[in-house]
């Protein structure tokens, strides 16, 4: 008795098993997250910033391969920032070794910054105004926020302040 119990338990757990096992990892999670595309996103910030900054053909010409150079660098000075911090989960380190770390760290803020800097002071002296400047700073730190969100919210349904409206109106219902 006690065998043929072992034998009814033990069969269907190894058939469950083997179905799990035939679908892919991460199946489930690929499903709904489109592909990144690195051109396709530049393309829709470049739009983003010249509607934003009001700049004419000729100053997108200037802009954009200033803009997108300190963005490349940016990007890589911040990756090896953050590879650079990632060290203190993966080794065993000292404290002299995380102070070193730190150092590198701080070196490679105080660079990316200077990009920056360096990167909007060659647009004012290419004759781009400042205000279009500020506009191209406060467009393209809006665009990575609506990235974010949207990254964060794309499995939510988008009800454009739905649900906002409905708790007003359910509250007044209730007053």
């Amino acid at each position: 008795m006690l065998i043929a119990l072992v034998v009814m338990i033990a069969v269907p757990s190894q058939h469950l098993s083997a179905q799990v096992s035939q679908a892919p990892m991460g199946e489930k999670m690929k499903k709904g997250r489109p592909k990144f595309n690195p051109k396709e996103i530049e393309k829709k910030l470049r739009k983003h910033l010249s509607k934003a900054a009001d700049l004419s053909p000729e100053e997108q010409a200037v802009v954009f391969p200033i803009f997108f150079e300190m963005k490349a660098k940016m990007r890589d000075l911040h990756g090896k920032s953050e590879r650079a911090m990632r060290r203190i989960y993966t080794e065993r380190l000292t404290e002299r070794d995380a102070s070193r770390i730190l150092d590198e760290v701080q070196k490679m803020r105080q660079q990316a910054a200077t990009i920056e800097v360096n990167s909007y002071e060659r647009m004012r002296k290419a004759n781009i105004s400042s205000v279009k400047i500020i506009k191209i700073i406060k467009a393209d730190d809006r665009f990575a926020h609506e990235m974010f969100r949207g990254m964060m919210h794309r499995d939510k349904k988008k009800d454009n302040g739905d649900r906002y409206r409905k708790a007003l109106r359910d509250k007044k219902d209730d007053d």
